[in-house]
């Protein structure tokens, strides 16, 4: 997945690969299942976000979704992540995140690999470009070390 950005004075560290994993309410059927395919959200609303003018992420997953055979109708749409989240919970829909947001996260929700996509979300560190700072460098170098293989 990438972006675009109208900001030239950013630097941008590629941190890792994060696998996109459906976020279901753990009460719905398919929150039982190992696995899912894409094609199985059809079954809930889809809760959309960020909901901000050229949201690049809800665009792109929404795209990923139709490629892989999904055609999930957006029930809501969520200004940022938590919220989206919030109304899984409350069993409104489902939603994609990356496999690195279910680490430690809610238990009112189950998040579970999608079979069939292959396509993963960047995870980027963003700072303005300058010099670099030794604080920063080192932060990045122990966030690398979190990833797991």
């Amino acid at each position: 997945m990438g972006a675009f950005t109208r900001e030239p004075d950013l630097h941008y560290t590629e941190l890792f690969d994060d696998p996109l994993v459906a976020a279901l309410p753990v009460q719905h059927p398919l929150a039982a299942r190992a696995a899912i395919v894409a094609a199985d959200l059809e079954a809930l609303p889809y809760v959309s976000y960020p909901k901000v003018a050229n949201a690049h992420f809800s665009r792109q997953v929404l795209n990923i979704l139709a490629q892989a055979g999904a055609r999930v109708q957006v029930g809501h749409e969520a200004k940022e992540i938590h919220t989206a989240l919030g109304l899984v919970a409350a069993g409104l829909g489902t939603t994609i995140v990356g496999r690195s947001v279910a680490a430690n996260n809610r238990t009112d929700i189950r998040f579970v690999p999608i079979a069939d996509l292959r396509e993963k979300s960047k995870v980027l560190a963003v700072r303005k470009n300058g010099p670099a700072h030794s604080l920063v460098d080192a932060f990045l170098a122990r966030l690398r070390e979190q990833v797991p293989d």
